[in-house]
């Protein structure tokens, strides 16, 4: 199963600039991070498997879910597919991406 989303707070942190470095079907790393003083079941996005590279978060609504499928041991990655925006110097970039759910099978 594929949930097509985007990350949130691309804004921040310097993340406008490491989106620079992105491009259209990059596989992407996360990282679930549960003392994150805003949201327990935030789900960091990074561009480079360290985890320096920070793009943003997905989104809270989508990040619950993604726990979810986290506990209920479902294989999950997250794919670029598309780069948006930084068309003026006015305008932000934004990251669109694929979260790939692999479901298994009991036996």
């Amino acid at each position: 199963m594929i949930v097509r989303t985007k990350l949130v707070g691309v804004s921040f942190e310097g993340r406008q600039d490491n989106i620079k470095q992105v491009t259209d079907g990059l596989r992407l790393f996360w990282e679930h991070e549960p003392n994150n003083i805003y949201d327990a079941n935030a789900i960091h996005v990074y561009a480079d498997p360290n985890k320096e590279i920070s793009l943003g978060h997905l989104s809270k609504e989508i990040a619950a879910k993604f726990v979810q499928w986290i506990a209920a041991g479902e294989d999950l990655s997250i794919l670029c597919t598309q780069v948006t925006g930084g068309k003026t110097a006015h305008q932000s970039f934004g990251v669109n991406v694929e979260i790939h759910r692999v479901k298994h099978e009991v036996q």
